[in-house]
């Protein structure tokens, strides 16, 4: 079995969310919300800088 990635991109409030925990809840495909990782690497690494614009 291979792993796929399935990659969300679309303005603010747009339903990314929605649409994760949808793929998450009927397919069982982990999410994880880029603006939460990069807060994680930011606080973890603060020298690199890391931020979403």
């Amino acid at each position: 079995m291979s792993l796929k990635n399935i990659i969300i991109a679309s303005p603010s409030r747009a339903g990314k969310s929605t649409l994760a925990k949808r793929i998450n809840d009927e397919l069982g495909f982990f999410a994880i919300a880029l603006d939460k990782l990069v807060a994680k690497f930011g606080g973890a690494y603060p020298q690199l800088d890391i931020r979403l614009s």
